[in-house]
């Protein structure tokens, strides 16, 4: 992993830093008092950086799927000839490759996310919900050389514009690409061949093609599938613009929940708890007796994931859900690490597990303090539990074959920022109480 390390360290410079390194940002200077060219000189280095970022990104997940494909036919062999222990190394392999491209992604989220104002119901809208968990498009199949001409030409347009690719991301499934032009957002598809341009033409300019016999049934398929791709695009827009409209991957009714409140944090507890690894190698706390958190390193490194269940049995008498916070990366719509607050070493030596941090959740604990709280909170019956799953309503924080209501809805996204995004319990429900009252 130490090279690999190193390419994450130059894709950090890039993305996070490369502004502030190559303008030599002072604190005598703050962006408060910035002229409008200063500000626009900013955000064209940050844009800048953004740039060779993506190009490193997009570089390194072509190599690692160029690798996948490779390690998976031999892991087909090798359980053909019915060799386990063969078979054991090439499922390690590809979990560890599978493990690089999720923290390559996460860079790219964290510019997604800038773009989208690190606003939960912006995000979500971009993301096919009813997809295959954690699948991303294969970009070795995908026309990236049209994506990368047309990005080119996107920022050859204002040294202001950046052109993200889409599928570089865990989330983006509208569009190629995300363009950011003037401050303003924008999902783009990108086409490529005469066949394309002729669709594009019949479609959207009346224009018939010359040869009317190439309208054939794989004519009339790719034009459905280029409306739909402008439909979604179009409900995106009308989503993000009137807050309401049509939830442009289910084509139901919707309505955008803004935050009310911004959600306070466990973060300040969790440095503190790092200090004393200075000491020892562990520290353990429990957040407003409900969330249970251990941090290990060097001798304890994987004493967590037996500690954090045993505590729960013998505390609280139950098995409740425990985590590693490294899971963080495999979720879609999770806000990206960089923005809980921690320095870059903690924020790396999480990455390459030089500390480990597991965390659980009373969910008991929690339910009373909703119902405390004047919310009606409790579990569905393992029935509607599995109801919910064949629609398709899939949740991490299951606890014994039940979900978790509170006002009649399910609610694990925001269970899921109690976990990994640090939100503290005491804050979800105060926002959930003023989203009870805006109803």
């Amino acid at each position: 992993m130490k090279e690999f390390e190193k390419i994450i360290e130059q894709v950090f410079e890039y993305v996070h830093e490369y502004a502030i390194k190559n303008l030599q940002i002072t604190p005598d200077n703050p962006p408060s008092n910035w002229t409008d060219e200063e500000s626009n000189k900013f955000t064209e280095y940050v844009h800048k950086g953004f740039k060779k970022g993506q190009e490193l990104v997009l570089d390194e997940l072509l190599k690692y799927e160029d690798n996948l494909n490779e390690l998976n036919r031999t892991l087909k062999i090798s359980r053909k000839n019915k060799d386990k222990e063969l078979e054991k190394v090439f499922q390690e392999k590809i979990g560890l490759i599978n493990y690089k491209i999720n923290i390559l992604r996460i860079f790219m989220d964290f510019i997604a996310w800038q773009f989208l104002d690190q606003q939960y119901y912006k995000v979500r809208r971009f993301y096919d919900m009813s997809k295959k968990y954690n699948s991303r498009p294969t970009l070795l199949e995908s026309n990236i050389e049209s994506i990368k001409s047309a990005i080119d030409y996107y920022h050859s347009l204002s040294p202001l514009n950046f052109a993200l690719i889409s599928d570089l991301t865990s989330f983006i499934d509208i569009g190629d690409i995300l363009l950011m032009d003037n401050y303003k957002i924008i999902p783009i598809e990108v086409k490529e061949g005469r066949r394309n341009e002729e669709i594009f033409n019949f479609l959207f300019k009346d224009q018939v093609p010359k040869n009317i016999e190439v309208i054939d049934e794989k004519f009339l398929k790719q034009a459905k599938r280029m409306l739909n791709q402008a439909k979604r695009g179009q409900l995106l827009n009308d989503v993000l613009q009137n807050e309401k409209g049509i939830d442009p991957f289910t084509e139901l009714k919707t309505e955008v929940i803004k935050e009310s409140i911004e959600l306070k944090t466990y973060t300040n507890e969790f440095e503190k708890m790092l200090t004393k690894l200075k000491d020892k190698n562990y520290s353990y706390n429990i957040i407003e007796d409900i969330i249970s958190i251990g941090i290990y390193q060097k001798d304890f490194i994987m004493a967590g994931e037996i500690l954090i269940p045993f505590l729960n049995k013998n505390m609280f008498g139950k098995d409740y859900p425990v985590f590693n916070l490294r899971s963080k990366f495999q979720l879609a719509t999770t806000e990206p690490i960089f923005y809980l607050g921690l320095s870059k070493k903690t924020i790396f030596d999480i990455l390459f597990g030089r500390i480990n941090v597991i965390i659980s959740i009373n969910i008991d604990k929690f339910i009373e303090l909703c119902n405390l709280n004047g919310l009606e909170a409790g579990y569905l019956s393992k029935k509607e539990t599995m109801k919910r799953k064949q629609k398709g309503e899939m949740s991490l924080f299951e606890f014994e074959k039940k979900n978790i209501k509170i006002n009649g809805a399910l609610i694990h996204g925001l269970i899921q920022r109690m976990v990994f995004d640090f939100a503290k319990p005491s804050s979800i429900v105060e926002y959930l109480k003023i989203q009870a009252k805006e109803k």
